[in-house]
């Protein structure tokens, strides 16, 4: 899937430099692929800081130069994933639609919703 042009690209390293410098950012998971099978669903990762979105990539780039998004697997990919580097917010998975939330944390046993995750699957022929 081409990577629309209102992202902006950020590695693991770059999230990483931003949770050192504490920087205020957001997660993003949006659907990509279903999983069929035994195979979980995919989904791209994006960051989002001072209202600009950035698609996670991997950190090499290919032998034409070009970059792909990386599309991870919910399981265990994206638990692991927002585990190591995402903004402290709680994930939740509904699996009636496949749709990744993230909540934040208010106190006091109270939750905030913070993002939500598009499907942007392509269309079935």
């Amino acid at each position: 899937m081409p990577i629309e042009r209102h992202h902006r690209l950020i590695t693991v390293a770059g999230i990483r430099s931003w949770i050192s410098q504490g920087a205020f950012f957001q997660c993003r998971y949006d659907l990509v692929s279903l999983g069929e099978g035994h195979v979980s669903p995919a989904y791209n990762c994006i960051y989002i800081q001072d209202g600009q979105e950035h698609i996670l990539v991997a950190s090499n780039a290919r032998e034409d130069g070009s970059v792909e998004e990386r599309e991870i697997r919910y399981w265990p990919g994206i638990v692991r994933l927002h585990d190591k580097v995402s903004d402290g917010s709680k994930l939740f998975y509904d699996p009636s639609n496949h749709c990744i939330t993230t909540w934040v944390s208010e106190g006091n046993d109270k939750l905030r919703l913070s993002t939500v995750g598009k499907v942007v699957t392509p269309a079935k022929k």
